[in-house]
């Protein structure tokens, strides 16, 4: 008797290794663009603290926690930015998906 084939049994074929998990260089952007919209919000409007870690939260999909973790640890961007002080159109040339108002 002869055996059928498994249709869906494919040979596996040799593939390079792929690191797989979270991107470095994206992760450096993603906390670049929160840093600098943390200022923006900040310097730019009136709103308070808890509200700015609020919008932060909804637009990035993090943690308050995760944020002001993130914020400590980059206090160096925060101190560059602020001895720098880039206006308004600055951050949307930066990051023109963002509303920069």
């Amino acid at each position: 008797m002869k055996k059928k084939s498994d249709p869906f049994k494919k040979e596996l074929v040799n593939r390079p290794q792929v690191r797989k998990g979270r991107s470095n260089k994206l992760l450096e952007k993603r906390n670049e663009c929160l840093l600098a919209r943390y200022y923006y919000y900040s310097h730019f409007t009136v709103m308070r603290y808890d509200a700015i870690m609020d919008q932060l939260c909804l637009e990035f999909f993090l943690s308050i926690v995760t944020i002001q973790d993130l914020v400590q640890d980059n206090m160096s961007y925060l101190h560059e930015l602020k001895n720098e002080e880039p206006r308004k159109a600055f951050f949307s040339t930066q990051w023109p998906h963002l509303v920069w108002q």
